[in-house]
């Protein structure tokens, strides 16, 4: 409830749905007035699952939270696994689980699934996704854990967006040039509304039922069908009871996930990101960087064509920047990680970081970090080496230096650097290591022969 009176409803749903708003006058205290509000929860929850996997095998998994216009429900949600005939990772594992914007206010969670190499008895196993608004909406899906004999479909699941195609392989143990039908919802080679069935590799699709091709391609319908998602069956066309299907979702668009999905860097520190473009086989991205502190090319580091980001030494203004990747198959649709550069006290790197004991003259040490207080306008930050205070300049938040005499480094051993800032914030201690002088002088093998030098 702000201060104009407009109230937002709890992202969870409360374990009492009744909540009561009390005005009072700031005039009499004593005067109040009080309504009741009644917290519904009003979303729907879809998980896809393939119906069967071959044990030791993989399936992904997605669930699609769809709130009603006008509502903002938790979007976390939480994954199990389960069986009547096993427990916990006889009964497989779930990976890589992620998390996004599938589209409008529709968010998606995904997960691999991977079967145990036993087939559990009874070789059904359950998974439940439980959302965090409102636990009573938990959706679940049953698979069916297989041996390595009967047909296998890859993949087992698949997510595409509208008008995209896929490929489908097939095969079956201790059976070769087999016919196969295929069905889409039902329907032998599928239809316009949920997608049709296409020879491998033909374009313009040309339709296929059946036949002993060990792959097919999928073309998604152009809108989202209803139900979605709904399943592509392939069966033995001799014996029609060996069948396996795989459970296909239809998003509205391809949908781009980066991970990590938030990081806080060191300056000058580096990060690899991952990008995953959902309901696409093309998987392909551009990567930039971008912030409203990002108008200097710099500025906010770099990132190379493999998502590697290297931070800058000084963080922005603001401190806050993304790692963007774009999807090459389309363009409008992004996904990206959220950077934010450490302004912590701590020093980072020395330069140099060792020197030989026994020098005879002094030199400039340098320090690189994060949090540092520059020497102007002052008071800037301050050196300490062995414990001594040092005459430091720092020129950024991000350097400073302070001079090393030659009695500092006169001993083998760990010299140890901190920094102070005013009001007594001191930084991580790092060494700057003093190594023993070789006992012998280097020397340099010469060949003999003539060489001819110009007068």
């Amino acid at each position: 409830m702000d201060a104009n009176g407009n109230y937002t409803a709890p992202q969870i749903l409360p374990n009492s749905a009744f909540v009561n708003l009390i005005a009072t006058s700031a005039a009499d205290p004593s005067k109040q007035s009080s309504a009741s509000i009644t917290i519904t929860s009003h979303f729907t929850l879809q998980l896809s699952a393939p119906p069967n996997l071959v044990a030791g095998s993989s399936g992904s998994l997605v669930a699609l939270l769809t709130p009603v216009p006008g509502s903002n429900p938790s979007a976390t949600v939480s994954w199990a696994v389960t069986g009547s005939g096993c427990t916990g990772s006889a009964c497989g594992l779930l990976t890589s689980i992620t998390a996004q914007l599938a589209g409008g206010s529709t968010f998606q969670a995904s997960a691999v699934y991977t079967a145990p190499s036993t087939v559990p008895q009874p070789n059904s196993i359950v998974i439940t996704v439980t959302p965090l608004a409102d636990p009573t909406k938990q959706v679940q899906a049953s698979i069916t854990i297989e041996g390595n004999s009967g047909i296998v479909l890859t993949p087992a699941a698949a997510t595409v967006s509208i008008g995209e195609r896929i490929t489908l392989s097939v095969s079956q143990t201790g059976n070769l040039n087999e016919n196969f039908l295929w069905s889409v919802n039902g329907v032998p080679g599928g239809t316009a509304a949920f997608g049709i069935i296409c020879v491998s590799g033909s374009n313009p699709c040309q339709p296929f039922v059946s036949g002993s091709a060990a792959q097919v391609d999928y073309l998604a319908p152009g809108a989202i069908p209803s139900p979605n998602p709904f399943l592509i069956t392939v069966s033995n066309a001799t014996n029609p009871s060996l069948s396996t299907s795989a459970a296909v979702t239809v998003l509205n668009h391809v949908v781009v996930s980066v991970l990590p999905g938030s990081v806080t860097l060191p300056p000058s520190g580096t990060q690899s990101f991952v990008a995953t473009v959902l309901g696409s086989t093309n998987q392909n991205v551009i990567w930039q960087v971008q912030g409203a502190g990002c108008a200097i090319v710099g500025n906010c580091g770099t990132v190379d064509a493999s998502g590697n980001y290297n931070a800058p030494g000084l963080p922005p203004t603001p401190n806050a920047l993304q790692v963007v990747a774009i999807s090459q198959y389309d363009s409008t649709q992004s996904g990206s990680a959220n950077v934010s550069i450490s302004t912590q006290l701590a020093i980072l790197a020395l330069h140099p970081a060792s020197v030989y004991a026994g020098g005879q003259e002094g030199f400039t040490l340098t320090l690189e970090g994060s949090g540092f207080v520059p020497s102007v306008p002052g008071p800037g930050s301050t050196m300490q080496v062995g414990g001594t205070v040092r005459v430091t300049t720092c020129s950024s938040t991000g350097t400073c230096s302070a001079p090393i005499t030659s009695a500092d480094v006169a001993q083998a051993g760990n010299l140890t650097v901190q920094v102070l800032n005013p009001g007594n914030a001191t930084s991580n201690a790092v060494n700057l290591v003093v190594i023993a002088p070789p006992t012998s002088p280097a020397t340099i093998a010469l060949t003999s022969g003539t060489h001819r030098l110009p007068a």
